[in-house]
């Protein structure tokens, strides 16, 4: 948002502190190592509010003094951005009621959810612009909701002190996210297919294939994981990490594995292994079905399976790649995440200049 700010004071905005209001422990953004991913001068150049907790997890609504510290981040602010208000809408609200911005941005993640009554289109009906961090997130909420979906990807990098610059430094192949179930019409199971994946690499075993260790990490619990105990040695379980050493893990490894258990990563929502992709110039494994969903990736900034290949069996050919033709393509990740970054300050540099065109009027 910083960098937003400076692209567009040309324009001449008022540049203030960004606030930061978030849920939970208050000493979290230290406690999960946020605070020591982003660096120390992103996270001073703002101020940092935790919330009190209302019903539901959500920010009471009244203005009391447990939604933030003595009520100090309810000053005006030009623009409100509220991450994830289909989920938290009572959060959001909270937020633009204490503030009363004069854009709101709301960026979304469950297009498939979305109506043309959805609840955070009332949030601030004056100014509201939707954004979404896919193009095919931001296509199937534009139909859904009958109204204009932005779409960026701000990318707060992972630099490492020291860098992994050779197949030495690699370890195996990571799978992130959290071990969670789904329910819905289609069926229900976990939201990352470990079965399958298990189920292929002892298959690839018997005959004879080297298959690489692979590093799950993530919220959760190891039995969710089903892992046979013939992998017991071949897979490991690092759960609730620090961030530093959840993208550290990352950074090590040769590929991020999908393992996909959802449809709706196609579809309707953004999968965090994209995320951690770029955070980290990590590739992912990928099909084609993938790069035609996340158009902003191309086949240089992956590993794309070959015809009739699983995941299990490309992590194999990949392990046994050329060193150079692994790090192309994390020096292709890290040109794309820049430009993604360039697109973001782009397109939060609109919403800043909008908001003060609204503040003078």
């Amino acid at each position: 948002m910083r960098r937003s700010q400076q692209a567009a004071a040309g324009r001449s905005l008022r540049l203030s502190r960004p606030r930061v209001l978030f849920t939970g422990n208050a000493r979290g953004p230290t406690l999960n190592g946020l605070i020591d991913w982003l660096g120390a001068d992103v996270a001073n150049d703002a101020d940092w509010h935790a919330l009190g907790s209302g019903p539901g997890g959500a920010v009471p609504a009244d203005g009391g003094q447990a939604a933030g510290v003595e009520g100090a981040w309810r000053t005006p602010a030009e623009v409100v951005v509220c991450v994830s208000a289909e989920l938290a809408p009572k959060v959001c609200a909270a937020a633009v009621a204490g503030v009363q911005p004069q854009l709101l941005v709301v960026i979304v993640h469950r297009a498939d959810t979305h109506t043309k009554n959805s609840k955070f289109l009332a949030l601030h009906p004056q100014a509201t612009r939707i954004m979404a961090l896919a193009p095919h997130v931001s296509n199937l909420s534009r139909h859904m909701l009958k109204r204009d979906v932005d779409w960026s990807m701000p990318v707060a990098p992972f630099l490492p002190a020291q860098p992994c610059r050779s197949k030495d430094c690699l370890q195996g192949f990571s799978i992130q996210g959290a071990l969670r179930r789904y329910k819905s019409k289609h069926g229900n199971g976990f939201t990352r297919d470990y079965g399958a994946l298990w189920a292929r690499m002892l298959e690839l075993r018997k005959q004879g294939v080297a298959v690489p260790p692979v590093v799950v990490v993530g919220k959760g619990e190891r039995r969710h994981l089903m892992l046979p105990r013939e992998l017991e040695s071949s897979v490991t379980f690092h759960p609730w990490l620090k961030y530093q050493d959840f993208w550290m893990l990352i950074h090590r490894s040769f590929a991020l594995v999908p393992a996909f258990g959802m449809p709706v990563y196609y579809e309707s929502r953004i999968s965090s292994t994209i995320l951690a992709s770029l955070i980290t110039c990590v590739p992912v494994i990928a099909e084609q079905r993938l790069l035609d969903t996340y158009t902003f990736l191309s086949e240089e900034h992956v590993f794309l399976r070959q015809p009739d290949e699983d995941e299990a069996a490309a992590m194999a050919r990949i392990a046994a790649l050329p060193e150079r033709a692994i790090f192309a393509k994390r020096e292709a990740l890290c040109e794309l995440r820049q430009q993604m970054d360039a697109r973001a300050d782009q397109v939060f540099g609109g919403y800043l200049a909008e908001a003060s065109r609204k503040a003078v009027l």
